[in-house]
């Protein structure tokens, strides 16, 4: 692991030490001019080393690391492998190898698991959470669940036992002691393939919103695709929207300003770019347009907006501010259709005061691509510098990192400079890691504070 650190100011202004009082004893002679000035130098480079080792041990001690718990401590059974990190509050939820669900506040006593079973009827098995979301200093997630009595009124397993599976809605208890069955009956699909990241519930405010799928009895099947609202409690649990009109799906969605914007595709009824507030009267469509990559950046939401005219789609990039018109496109200007994107690759990527996109230098080749960007205040678009197949476009402190390659340096990391030739913005080189045209390669850019790991 690498990370970008400034250099130490102390080790510049490392004092000189005191070499007289060590070479006084040394006689005015050729001879002794020389082993003086030999000793000088000796003793100068150790000073040099001891700096060097001191700033190096500075660097790395900030990646010193230890275990906080020892989840498969079976070596042949090999890695626990945690992953789908969710932060709440000041702690970190994650799912083992297993679907276990833990929780770690950053030390070995606060890293425990937490149990799945209902803690209003301890019998409630809860199986793998998934599309775990921060919600009033803990997390919610969906998960299917056995109820071996009964009581939640789920589907039976069998005409002659009631035990019965069924999928739900569910909060970790404040003080990680278990989980609580918010609405039963609901079913919120898993993330798409290829994009594991994507959130399907999502916090706004102080409501959770989600798309699920509802059962009306035991024996029903999944029937209706509507938009559900909670304040984490089942009386405050209840379906907001129904939306009907037949092969309908919600391919994007985000929540902004206090605001959850979605595109709804595949249906002339409710096809279209829609907004809701978590109420009733707050849920409605702003216009019948297609809309895609969504971005909230400085608390304005950048999208690509799709419009069919002339007998031709037509692209653009819009703007919509959701504090102050949550359902007014500001503005909008015109994109070409070589704007590049494609699975796991998004197309937009805010930073600082620009949103920037990537953009193919002609149709049928993807290693060389135009960088360009736009401005958040009036979607002014500018050219930046072509550049060689990048990747891992990332901002850090309002300044766009990236991986790239060049015939010089191979796979490095990459930066936005501005101030170049006329003040035209360039692409630098932020550092060549391996020397030479092999490259680093890196990969996995996660900023974090201050600092820029990867």
């Amino acid at each position: 692991m690498h990370k970008l650190v400034a250099r130490s100011q102390a080790m510049s202004d490392a004092r000189r030490l005191p070499l007289r009082y060590m070479t006084k004893s040394v006689p005015p002679t050729a001879l002794g001019v020389f082993m003086r000035c030999a000793l000088r130098g000796f003793l100068w480079s150790l000073v040099f080393i001891a700096v060097s080792n001191v700033e190096r041990s500075i660097a790395q001690s900030a990646l010193n690391y230890g275990i906080l718990a020892n989840i498969e401590s079976n070596p042949s059974d090999g890695s626990s492998n945690p992953h789908s990190f969710t932060e709440s509050a000041n702690a970190m939820y994650f799912l083992d190898r297993d679907g276990k669900l833990w929780v770690t506040d950053g030390t070995r006593h606060g890293t425990q698991e937490i149990p799945l079973k209902g803690s209003s009827a301890s019998s409630l098995q809860v199986n793998t959470p998934r599309s775990m979301v921060a919600f009033n200093d803990t997390i919610a997630f969906a998960a299917s669940f056995n109820d071996p009595t009964g009581s939640a009124g789920c589907r039976q397993s069998t005409a002659t036992s009631p035990s019965c599976e069924s999928q739900g809605l569910f909060i970790v208890n404040s003080d990680n002691s278990g989980v609580t069955l918010i609405r039963e009956k609901v079913y919120i699909a898993e993330s798409p393939a290829g994009k594991i990241n994507e959130r399907r519930i999502l916090s706004i405010g102080q409501k959770l919103v989600f798309f699920g799928i509802e059962s009306h009895d035991a024996e029903s099947w999944w029937d209706s695709n509507s938009l559900w609202v909670s304040d984490g409690t089942r009386s405050g649990t209840f379906l907001l929207h129904t939306l009907d009109g037949g092969d309908l799906s919600v391919k994007q969605k985000i929540a902004a300003g206090g605001r959850l914007y979605f595109a709804i595709y595949g249906s002339q009824t409710y096809g279209g770019l829609w907004t809701s507030d978590g109420t009733v009267a707050g849920t409605f469509r702003i216009n019948s347009n297609f809309a895609e990559e969504f971005r909230y950046h400085n608390g304005m939401l950048f999208f690509r907006e799709i419009i069919y005219q002339n007998y031709q789609y037509n692209y653009y990039l819009s703007r919509l501010d959701p504090l102050s018109s949550p359902s007014e496109i500001r503005m909008r200007v015109a994109l070409s259709s070589n704007v590049y994107s494609g699975l796991s690759f998004p197309l937009l990527y805010p930073s600082g005061n620009y949103v920037y996109f990537l953009e193919r230098v002609n149709n049928y080749r993807d290693q060389f691509l135009h960088l360009k960007r736009a401005k958040t205040s009036n979607l002014e678009i500018s050219t930046v510098q072509q550049v060689q197949e990048p990747k891992s476009l990332t901002d850090f402190r309002g300044t766009l990192y990236f991986v790239a390659t060049t015939d010089e340096t191979g796979e490095e990391l990459f930066r936005v400079q501005d101030g170049g030739y006329y003040g035209s913005p360039t692409v630098a080189l932020a550092s060549d890691i391996r020397i030479g045209r092999s490259g680093s390669s890196p990969a996995s850019l996660t900023p974090m504070g201050d600092e820029l790991f990867f």
